[in-house]
């Protein structure tokens, strides 16, 4: 049983997060939020005043409640950069010039992408100063790729978009993903658009947090070769543009993905090795707490500088600084207490953060270790203390996987059998490998023989880590995939999970009947699901840019129709989501273009398809839907009048000026018309 009185932090936390999903989930705002936040402020001061004889611990309670609700209604407002009425999106034009500032290192792959803040925009030939941040990707060219962070650059006469939602189905929401890191619009450079016109314009911390991990990955390039390169500039560092889609798909059907993205487990290795060195010294007297208090919080945050100040990173240097603290100065106080208290701290300062998947599962994994490592732990009892020792990392891989389960299967959508096996592997040697990349950073810069002894050590145990992940990949069914939790599923799942946990501890038959009825409705539910995925008849034509990709369900089979040089990763992006929503258990996949076969026509569903690719003066009478391809050379007035069928659809694979002569004259002849580039994929339920 919980003792609310040791956790006050929970019970200020939960109003806050109502007022945070409130106001998110609405997005309204609240008009004249500060005047209500300090008239509440008033009304709880007053009600405190009162004698105890008068003092009602309710009206106290609803005072707290609504004072910590409009904080977390007014935290997003504010927090909102759109909100603002400085932001860019007030001076907006066809074509924009403004100056901005790099305000984090560029990411290079196929382009560059940068993080914008801008600074000033051009209008009417005056310069009016602004803010708000931009997403741009650049061509890969000289100047691009000299960019750093703190660069001061110009950008002429850009085209500067707001991000849309995703234009196909059950895909993922790349603009909501931003919206909550405050990034609504973006824009596409040209080779000459851009103008470096200064340097050093950026933070001087961060700058030279940059500059070392610069230099820490030319380290670890000089003594890493190949995969082992990859994985350790990852590991230590959350340097992650080097991973290969080989390494990805390893780490994550093994379920030891996490270790590549440094976040908690990192930051806890960290705060591991500097509480060890601590421990070494006396630490008695109050001044030796507080200076082993503050190596210990310096080192975590210098770490989080190290690895490029990642958001999850800072995350998690706060929550074990804040874990360090109550350890250090009140060793009674609640482990929960103190993890609400820093939720509280992060949230109040971006309550964006709780819609953020790292750190939903950052707090579900240390809650679940926290809660139940100790209670696995004692499942099994072993006197030989290195199994002991084993069985122990086991115990926290179950703990905080347990926490996690729900959640990962609602974003995720699949779940790793060798969670476990993995984690023998890579929790005890993440530790080594991160302990080795600070001790040849060390000697690199003292006694380089050393280091390229360690370099050398360092190779061959990332090296024997992949080979046993890589192996472990080749386990048969290595991976549970394809399924899909709703919202509602996640919380039941939740309640099922906690309902057991109290059975197993309390032994008491009734908890456990109470997890098995709310299991077996999770169960009912799925079923339900799965029958009505079996009865599904239906058509999705993807907006996928300059390809054409059609899927045709029948119960859960699936017919693709794909132009022939449409590549694997481009179909993974836009229906991989939507073939697992509907549960697909086979694919058959059929080439449809110009080189296979020329204008085509097929019936599903009772209806008659024509799918045109070539100029042609004829289409079948009663055509239910006419799909136009590869902007063939046609006159679709003419054709219209003689054979209108009910839609015509114009995918993704024909030129925009073309589709946009072909749309006027399907209103001038009242046909009804669906553009994929515009409205999205067409989607019909038969």
């Amino acid at each position: 049983m919980l003792n609310w009185k040791k956790i006050p932090f929970i019970r200020l936390l939960l109003p806050f997060i109502v007022g945070i999903l409130t106001a998110i989930i609405t997005k309204f705002e609240l008009p004249y939020s500060y005047p209500i936040l300090i008239f509440l402020i008033l009304l709880l001061i007053l009600d405190h005043q009162k004698t105890q004889k008068f003092r009602r611990w309710w009206t106290t309670g609803t005072l707290l409640f609504f004072v910590l609700f409009v904080l977390g209604f007014q935290r997003v407002n504010h927090h909102n950069e759109l909100s603002s009425d400085r932001h860019f999106k007030q001076h907006l034009q066809q074509e924009n010039t403004i100056r901005a500032i790099v305000s984090e290192m560029p990411t290079i792959k196929n382009s560059i992408k940068l993080n914008l803040q801008v600074q000033s925009i051009l209008v009417d030939d005056i310069t009016q100063s602004v803010g708000g941040n931009l997403l741009a990707y650049a061509a890969l060219d000289s100047l691009s790729q000299s960019l750093n962070y703190g660069d001061e650059i110009l950008l002429r006469n850009i085209h500067i978009n707001a991000i849309k939602p995703p234009n196909n189905p059950q895909q993922f929401d790349y603009q909501s993903y931003l919206y909550f890191q405050n990034i609504h619009y973006q824009t596409y450079l040209g080779t000459e658009s851009i103008e470096k016109i200064n340097s050093n314009q950026g933070n001087v911390i961060l700058s030279t947090a940059y500059e070392t991990r610069k230099w820490c990955i030319q380290t670890l390039e000089k003594y890493l070769h190949a995969d082992a390169l990859a994985v350790g500039t990852a590991l230590i560092l959350g340097y992650k543009v080097l991973l290969n889609d080989n390494l990805k798909e390893a780490y994550s059907q093994t379920g030891a993905m996490h270790v590549l993205a440094v976040s908690g487990l990192h930051v806890g290795l960290i705060a591991f090795i500097l509480n060890f060195l601590i421990g070494l010294f006396p630490t008695r007297t109050l001044s030796s707490k507080i200076i082993g208090f503050l190596v210990q919080v310096l080192g975590l945050f210098a770490f989080a500088l190290l690895t490029g100040a990642s958001p999850s990173v800072l995350r998690a240097a706060t929550m074990f600084g804040l874990l360090i603290g109550g350890k250090t100065f009140a060793r009674s106080a609640s482990t929960y207490n103190i993890l609400a208290a820093s939720a509280f701290i992060l949230l109040l300062i971006n309550p964006y953060y709780i819609m953020q998947v790292g750190f939903q599962l950052s707090y579900l994994a240390v809650i679940g270790i926290v809660y139940l490592q100790p209670v696995i732990k004692n499942w099994i009892f072993l006197n030989f203390k290195p199994l002991d020792y084993l069985w122990s990392l086991a115990a926290v891989s179950i703990a905080a996987q347990i926490g996690t389960l729900p959640v990962s299967l609602y974003y995720f959508h699949q779940f790793p059998i060798y969670f476990i096996l993995s984690g023998f592997i890579v929790v005890p040697t993440a530790g080594f490998i991160l302990a080795g990349g600070l001790v040849l950073f060390f000697f690199e810069l003292i006694f380089p023989p050393i280091a390229a002894l360690v370099g050398l050590l360092l190779n061959g145990l990332i090296t024997l880590v992949n080979a046993a992940i890589f192996g472990l990949q080749k386990f048969p069914i290595g991976t549970i995939e394809g399924i899909w939790l709703s919202f509602v599923g996640v919380i039941m799942l939740y309640i099922c999970i906690l309902l057991l946990i109290k059975a197993f501890i309390s032994r008491k038959m009734k908890w456990l009947n109470y997890g098995l009825l709310v299991f077996l409705v999770l169960i009912v539910s799925w079923q339900i699901n799965a029958y009505q995925k079996k009865q599904q008849t239906s058509l999705v034509i993807y907006d996928n840019p300059k390809n054409s990709l059609i899927d045709l369900f029948q119960s859960q089979h699936l017919i693709s129709l794909k132009n022939r040089l449409l590549e694997t990763d481009k179909i993974q992006f836009v229906a991989t989501n939507n073939r697992t929503f509907r549960g697909i258990q086979s694919t058959e996949t059929k080439v449809l273009d110009k080189e296979s076969a020329s204008n085509s026509k097929l019936t599903f569903a009772d209806k008659s398809f024509v799918i045109l690719q070539e100029i042609t003066d004829t289409i079948p009478k009663n055509t239910n839907y006419l799909l136009v391809q590869n902007t063939p050379n046609l006159n679709l007035s003419a054709l219209l009048k003689k054979y209108p069928p009910q839609l015509v659809i114009f995918d993704s694979s024909n030129d925009t000026w073309k589709v946009n002569k072909w749309v006027e004259e399907c209103k001038a002849l009242n046909v009804a018309y669906h553009v994929t580039r515009t409205a999205g994929a067409y989607v019909e339920e038969f």
